[in-house]
């Protein structure tokens, strides 16, 4: 039967204890890839009603538009990808802009190359599936690319694009769902004007269009429906290429661009028509050839968050600025760096205040969304002889770490790692870092905290005296990202510890384990053998997302802690296709030597997880997968042993982070018993984010 569980006491705590080790920059993100082999190009994203990504690109292969709705919020299951257009051999779909209207059916404005024309599909249903309703908006010359669309209060589109033949900016003003009829305005008139255009229509719905003249920002703004009035106005003649607009609550523009020196650039308007006030802001500086593709969304504050793509390194990126008009503060990210990705963004902010973005990678179509920052590791032990001087934390990422190390947020502030002492009631009363001290706590506070990416060295004035202890790592008032997203989703972490009274020895896990015997992990082969119930003095405890992989034997499985008997022996009848970590040795990722074991045959009589285990060899890599983290191990001992032999298998190792892997060999069918144990010995030697 399957094997009965429960949680030990302590299992959700070990959720938190891995071994320390330098984690990647890269921001905690969840990546999917939405549609493959289609290159994925001029994307543009939306969010439904739902929250799901709904995205119009360009498939670079059969040169069309499509539209890819996801099935979740991450992209990660039941997308839905559809052909809009691009039937007949014609090249049509670069340069879209979709929102959804009113039935939450996509509408999308594109260039059809093939005839240089502006058009604008209306979707008949959510995916595009029928009832599409294809509409040329603008055909006279070359026009269409570039094009940025808006819907306005009556779901009409308002589009704006560049006209190649006369070098100017337009915007084409529907006057209808399906842009039947319109009118069409040219916004600027001036000689090489009109690329990369970005639309925003204002609280009255009056057009307000960002774009690339001569090389220089401008903007155009109309002061009616039809933009028969309005005006221009040049934000940075320092040089520009590719712009992205945004319009705050009180409708002033805020734009990303790419200047002239290769640096992604926000120009912050002082005012609603540009009039006064304007400051431009380098938000990355790169070497050539910069960055490109950026993408501007602003969250419920007003705080804009930039994606764009790293030229040089072909990495996603995105930024957070400090504060409404990206003046100070703000903070870099890279997001995925997996191959030749990021071209081609699009941003928005989730209902939780996450952007999420849609990207051209590696010639497929791919999602990213950010999500919170998670604390990866530490050295603090369950218990200590004398106290310590001094501990590591360390973060999934690169954390915030302005100067000085006062700030709220600051990785370096001491106040953000708080050691609270047990007092006489023998109970920790404080909550969390945003309330006071409770009851007869005792709060000790670092001396001092050094950083570098990802870890912080926190330092105490002197020992700390025989005692019980939590630190709590501040997450609910403090401690935040690159981007500005507080550590554990705003919570704090918390670890229990305790330091010996003067004079008095404790046990630790550190020592060597005691075993009696090597575990017994297998079956009689070719045969079903009936199992009785597992008692509840045997259960197995869950680990949580804890699992093993050894790739070259196409092993997955999850590990589960195996209690360890009076007679110093564990047993492992009822793992089934489980590996056990055998409870009394290291924890999986902690400094010394971790025990896990699996059968060789399970009670079916069929191959059990070790199966293969014997032809590991030196150099194989063994995974174990935990808290989104990938700990690899190479081998570098595989041996016989006999089932009493336990010196090698249960040896005291404290260098570093070893596994040792056991099953049984040699199976005897005269008395139905293996003659010996496979021990194969693994050394930790990387850790890398999934």
């Amino acid at each position: 039967m399957k094997s009965v569980r429960k949680y030990f006491f302590h299992a959700l705590t070990l959720a938190l204890l891995l071994s320390l080790q330098a984690a990647p920059a890269r921001a905690a993100a969840t990546i999917n890839t939405v549609d493959t082999g289609v290159g994925g190009q001029w994307t543009s994203l939306v969010l439904n009603a739902s929250g799901f990504p709904v995205i119009s690109y360009y498939d670079d292969n059969d040169r069309d538009l499509k539209v890819a709705v996801c099935g979740d919020e991450t992209c990660s299951a039941g997308n839905i990808t559809t052909t809009v257009d691009g039937t007949g051999g014609v090249d049509v779909g670069q340069y879209s802009s979709i929102k959804l209207n009113a039935s939450g059916f996509p509408v999308i404005s594109y260039w059809d190359e093939t005839n240089t024309d502006l058009k604008v599909v209306v979707c008949g249903n959510a995916s595009c599936s029928a009832g599409n309703t294809i509409t040329t908006v603008d055909s006279a010359g070359d026009v269409g690319e570039y094009t940025s669309l808006e819907l306005n209060a009556s779901g009409f589109p308002v589009i704006s694009y560049y006209d190649s033949t006369n070098t100017d900016p337009k915007v084409a003003i529907c006057t209808n769902a399906i842009c039947g009829t319109k009118t069409i305005v040219s916004l600027d008139g001036t000689v090489a004007a009109g690329l990369y255009t970005s639309l925003e229509l204002n609280s009255s719905g009056f057009p307000v269009v960002s774009y690339i003249a001569s090389g220089n920002l401008k903007l155009a703004y109309c002061s009616n429906f039809n933009c028969t009035l309005g005006g221009v106005v040049t934000l940075d003649a320092a040089g520009a290429y590719s712009t992205s607009l945004e319009l705050s609550s009180s409708g002033v523009p805020i734009i990303s661009y790419q200047g002239s020196s290769t640096t992604m650039k926000v120009a912050s308007c002082g005012n609603a028509t540009c009039s006064s006030g304007n400051t431009t802001t380098a938000i990355d500086s790169t070497s050539f050839p910069g960055n490109m593709y950026s993408s501007i969304a602003l969250d419920a504050s007003g705080i804009p968050f930039i994606s764009y793509y790293d030229v040089g390194n072909s990495d996603l990126k995105i930024a957070a600025c400090g504060n409404t008009t990206c003046s100070a503060g703000n903070g870099v990210s890279t997001v995925d760096s997996a191959g030749n990705v990021g071209s081609y963004t699009s941003i928005a902010i989730n209902a939780n205040g996450f952007p999420v973005v849609s990207y051209a990678g590696s010639g497929s179509l791919k999602y990213a969304g950010v999500t919170s920052p998670v604390m990866a590791g530490y050295t603090l032990q369950p218990n200590y002889p004398s106290g310590p001087t001094s501990f590591t934390v360390t973060f999934g990422e690169d954390v915030n770490n302005p100067s000085g190390d006062s700030g709220a947020d600051d990785v370096t502030n001491p106040n953000n790692y708080k050691i609270i002492e047990l007092g006489p009631n023998g109970v920790i009363d404080t909550a969390s870092c945003a309330v006071a001290l409770g009851g007869d706590d005792i709060l000790i506070t670092p001396s001092s905290v050094t950083y570098i990416p990802n870890t912080a060295l926190i330092n105490l004035s002197s020992a700390l005296p025989g005692g019980s202890y939590r630190l709590f790592v501040c997450g609910t008032t403090s401690i935040t990202s690159l981007l500005h997203f507080p550590i554990n989703d705003g919570a704090d972490y918390t670890i229990d510890f305790t330091v010996a009274a003067s004079g008095t020895t404790i046990t630790t896990k550190t020592e060597k384990t005691e075993a009696s015997s090597l575990p017994k992990t297998g079956f009689a082969p070719n045969k079903i053998t009936a199992l009785p119930v597992q008692p509840a003095t045997l259960e197995y405890a869950e680990l949580g997302d804890l699992w093993l992989e050894i790739p070259s034997l196409n092993v997955k499985s999850t590990i589960v802690g195996v209690p360890q008997n009076k007679d110093k022996t564990w047993d492992v009848t009822w793992l089934g296709n489980d590996t056990g970590w055998l409870n009394g040795t290291a924890f999986p990722t902690w400094n010394g030597n971790s025990v896990l074991t699996a059968h060789v045959t399970n009670a079916s009589g069929l191959d059990g997880p070790f199966a293969a285990l014997k032809s590991l060899k030196y150099g194989d890599q063994v995974i174990v997968h935990f808290g989104g983290v990938k700990y690899v191990y190479e081998v570098r001992n595989t041996r016989l042993a006999r089932p009493y032999s336990t010196s090698f298998a249960f040896e005291s190792k404290q260098d570093a982070a070893y596994l040792t892997l056991i099953t049984c060999s040699g199976y005897n069918p005269l008395n139905e018993t293996y003659l010996f144990r496979r021990v194969v010995r693994a050394v930790l030697v990387s850790v890398v984010n999934e």
